[in-house]
């Protein structure tokens, strides 16, 4: 049960009954060689044995994270964040069990992150930022900010530290992360190219090798050196899903799954023979499943999980559509039509994704929040509307030009152009009611719906905006920590700049202990509300935070939002 910030740790038996709580962590790794559990909190190490109470066993300066065992499960690898923005860097440490030492590996002044443990447990390899001191995507003044960054490996047996691969400048350290291919090389993702995808280099240097190409992202993998290959999730030939292929040392990728499924999150057992992995459709949420690779198919792990009363016969298939934007730049999105039943001129819901770093797919989604997303756009296609989901620029899957738009975000708005595209492609359906179009968000997608409204209220009838950002200025300062310069370009690109031409009714949903978009930009935004008579109504979760952790949180926004838009849209309950 572990997440952003401190969360609690448990342990339940195979067997099944109540889980134990175990202590309060931030992360944590099993021991492959005894039963051990060691987890992180603040700066510092614990360790937890069976019947046994925790016991901290490092106290260190900073924050430590990504504790990980050794082979042999007698040392703890971890990174060590210290420091304070803009000002950070980090080390990583190892600390020996058995003699109860800690050792740095080639510290520096940089931002060094993501260690791993060589198969055998003589090397470690790290990544190691060069730049520091900017910030995300959607707080840069300018985008690409150059962000260079290396592959380092320490040889713990001499005590040597070697660069295998330093990045192109104009590379991005966002996505980068690395695991061992085999004893003597490291398999890694880059955007060199624009696009992401898997590059092998030797652990001393040499042998540097593209594994995967072409226009496509790879987005997560997991070697099996006994198979001499690596399994990674990605959207080849199928640009709005993902599947999982296999790559080998040459770059030979060949197709684990394929279909109108999705897969993702690819485990090869310990046997060579089996793989274990999640999958869904456009009809069937996320389960586990196991196949042989020997064959073609693969069988639910936990079919049980699944109610037999979950209605997949009653969902619908969303159509893949690809449109042209204002200015002439390609959009992907997945439109849902609503069941034959309804007949006539239906109303019409437009969906944004969070992030913006996301990109919606042809079924239930991998991130959890998406997945409960994607349900929604489901059920507001049942009760008769037609449903678009956007995939606007900054998002995902489509190569870095797309998602790093320098005129995008509090930059501009560019994104602002997809809106108005997707709107257009509705209001030219025939099965759309153009005067009955509304939009719906959360996050990212709660500020494009609070564009839309504060824009466009002439061709949006109503909007559901949940914990979205309304003053990017405000957001930049309270993200940073520092004051906001107040920037022309962060005005123009947020709905306050056009509150006076708001006149569309919308519904505020907002958790009042917000870690991502704090509350008030909601509470602000109700304020000047009051003050404009603009029609509005508001839901609040007290205690609640940004990817909402009680369950019937969700369902209570997800029916107050149909419900507001069934009386907003069709006239009625």
């Amino acid at each position: 049960a572990l997440g952003n910030g401190p969360s609690k740790l448990y342990r339940v038996s195979w067997a099944g009954g109540e889980p134990e709580e175990l202590a309060e962590a931030e992360s944590a790794t099993v021991s492959p060689a005894e039963p051990k559990l060691a987890f992180a909190k603040g700066g510092g190490l614990w360790l937890a044995e069976p019947r046994k109470k925790a016991v901290k066993i490092v106290d260190a300066r900073g924050a430590l994270s990504e504790p990980a065992w050794s082979p042999d499960g007698k040392k703890l690898l971890m990174s060590v964040l210290r420091g304070e923005f803009p000002n950070r860097y980090s080390f990583i440490m190892i600390y020996d069990t058995e003699e109860e030492t800690i050792r740095y590996l080639d510290p520096a002044v940089y931002f060094d992150t993501k260690p791993v443990w060589s198969p055998d447990g003589t090397k470690v390899a790290f990544l190691r930022r060069l730049t520091g001191g900017h910030y995300s995507g959607l707080t840069a003044k300018t985008v690409s900010t150059p962000d260079p960054w290396e592959i380092r490996v320490s040889d713990l047996s001499t005590g040597k530290t070697v660069r295998v691969w330093r990045s192109p400048d104009d590379d991005s350290a966002f996505f980068a992360d690395l695991a061992w291919f085999d004893e003597t090389r490291v398999v890694f993702r880059s955007e060199q190219d624009g696009w992401r995808h898997l590059y092998l280099v030797g652990a001393g240097g040499g042998g540097f090798k593209r594994l995967t190409s072409g226009e496509y992202e790879v987005e997560a993998f997991h070697p099996a050196p006994k198979l001499g290959r690596v399994f990674v999730t990605c959207n080849r030939d199928d640009a709005d899903r993902r599947h999982i292929w296999s790559v080998d040392a040459d770059g030979d990728m060949i197709a684990v799954t394929g279909g109108a499924s999705i897969e993702w999150s690819p485990v090869p057992l310990a046997d060579g023979r089996h793989l274990v992995y999640v999958g869904s459709s456009a009809v069937s949420p996320a389960e586990v499943y196991i196949r042989r690779l020997d064959e073609k198919s693969g069988r639910k792990l936990a079919p049980e999980a699944l109610p037999k009363t979950f209605p997949s016969e009653q969902l619908v298939e969303p159509e893949a559509v690809v449109f042209e934007s204002l200015d002439g730049l390609s959009i992907h999105g997945q439109l849902f039509m609503p069941p034959a039943r309804f007949e006539g001129r239906r109303p019409a819901v437009m969906f944004f994704h969070g992030g913006p770093i996301r990109q919606m797919l042809l079924g239930f989604h991998y991130r959890g929040y998406d997945h409960r997303s994607y349900a929604m756009n489901q059920y507001l296609a049942s009760r008769g509307y037609v449903v678009l989901s956007v995939n606007y620029r900054l998002g995902i899957g489509y190569g870095r030009a797309f998602r790093d738009v320098p005129d995008g975000g509090p930059r501009g708005g560019s994104e602002y152009r997809d809106l108005l595209a997707a709107a257009r492609l509705l209001r030219g359906n025939s099965r759309v009611d153009p005067e009955r179009i509304g939009l719906w968000g959360g996050s990212y997608g709660g500020l494009m719906t609070a564009l839309g409204l504060a824009r466009n209220s002439d061709l949006f009838a109503a909007g559901v905006d949940l914990h979205g950002v309304h003053d990017w200025n405000k957001w930049q300062s309270w993200v940073s920590g520092e004051e906001n310069d107040e920037g022309r370009a962060e005005w123009s690109s947020s709905p306050i700049a056009d509150l006076g031409s708001w006149s569309s009714p919308v519904l505020l949903i907002h958790g009042d202990d917000d870690r991502n978009v704090p509350f008030s930009e909601t509470k602000w935004l109700v304020e000047n509300f009051d003050e404009m008579e603009v029609e509005y109504e508001l839901l609040v979760f007290p205690d609640d935070v940004h990817g909402f952790l009680l369950y019937r949180n969700w369902v209570r926004a997800y029916e107050a939002a149909a419900d507001f838009f069934d009386r907003k849209l069709k006239g009625g309950g």
